[in-house]
């Protein structure tokens, strides 16, 4: 699903850059662009840890299941520069932060008869937040006078910070130990990063000469791994197709 995604914004920028060639566009003629938009992710992803604590001298199993949905990214700014006739490179910069609600699913030991497990599952709130800064090769076609289109794609390094649960306490609510409580969560904030790779496209309309609007779509692809208590890693695959929506300002 991941590559589908990006492999149809290419395939959409491709067949735009078509439709401009065909229309004989005019040379791309300013110096330097900026760009600043409110964004919104528009891919809602999930991810889990699994920790193996010693609970009545027994491995128990507590694993995590992350949902980390789409929403605003009030931070999507952009600037970049002409180099050769429709050439250019540029960079961006992304924020957003989000909560959510895991859902801790946990196999307790029984405390008097061995390989007998309990089972118990409780939703925690944890909290989530990524920033991305993209660099981009970029290919710009004025189709008319007024209206712009821009195609890029570069690497992209994402910093994803999250809450990751690193034990259970464990309450014993029933006199013959037949059911099991998870009395309470005990979470960690770990930041991770990781080099992936964006790519998109950008319309803009001008209402003046040198101010306009403008619409970006943009697909992010990073894996992050995170250290999990007890030893191995939980990857989440940040980043997602993203849309924004703001003003641009150029200069010639």
């Amino acid at each position: 699903m991941v590559h589908q995604a990006a492999r149809r914004v290419l395939a959409l920028c491709a067949l735009l850059l078509n439709v401009c060639a065909a229309a004989q566009a005019q040379p791309w003629e300013d110096k330097l662009y900026l760009n600043a938009s409110l964004g919104f992710a528009l891919s809602s992803r999930t991810f889990t840890e699994t920790q193996t604590p010693v609970i009545y001298d027994e491995h128990a199993s507590v694993t995590t299941t992350h949902n980390i949905d789409g929403g605003m990214m009030p931070i999507d700014v952009a600037g970049g520069a002409r180099i050769w006739r429709g050439l250019g490179v540029g960079g961006a910069f992304t924020w957003r932060s989000t909560a959510e609600t895991a859902t801790v699913d946990a196999r307790v030991p029984h405390p008097t008869l061995f390989g007998q497990p309990r089972f118990v599952s409780v939703d925690t709130p944890l909290n989530h937040s990524e920033w991305a800064l993209h660099l981009d090769a970029l290919y710009v076609v004025p189709i008319s006078p007024r209206l712009d289109l821009t195609v890029f794609g570069g690497p992209s390094f994402v910093s994803v910070t999250q809450d990751l649960v690193t034990n259970i306490q464990i309450g014993e609510s029933s006199p013959t130990f037949a059911t099991v409580d998870i009395a309470k969560v005990g979470t960690v904030t770990e930041t991770e990063r990781a080099l992936g790779f964006s790519v998109g496209g950008d319309v803009t309309y001008f209402l003046t000469r040198l101010i306009g609007v403008g619409a970006t779509m943009r697909y992010v692809s990073a894996a992050v791994d995170f250290p999990v208590a007890g030893g191995g890693t939980a990857r989440d695959d940040a980043g997602g197709l993203q849309i924004a929506f703001g003003a641009r300002i150029r200069m010639r």
